[in-house]
């Protein structure tokens, strides 16, 4: 569910044993594809799919706050 409406996510490589080496992996993998050909990024897709999952719980909110700071970090604004 995370990787929905990421293209080609089928061929990320993953971990069928270890869950958290695996969501390291995928996290690696979608930083390494950039901006996709739509104009979005895989990272933010993965993070937008996760949301609804934890809202409402302090998880949520730090991953929330990520999400803005990669935000901010992928228009340039912080260095």
């Amino acid at each position: 569910m995370l990787l929905t409406g990421i293209p080609n996510s089928p061929s990320l490589e993953r971990s069928d044993t270890i869950a958290r080496l695996d969501l390291e992996r995928i996290i690696d993998q979608l930083d390494n594809l950039g901006r996709l050909s739509s104009g979005e990024w895989p990272l933010l897709i993965l993070i937008d799919n996760a949301l609804p999952y934890i809202a409402g719980l302090s998880v949520g909110d730090k991953l929330q706050v990520i999400r803005q700071t990669l935000v901010k970090n992928m228009r340039g604004d912080i260095c």
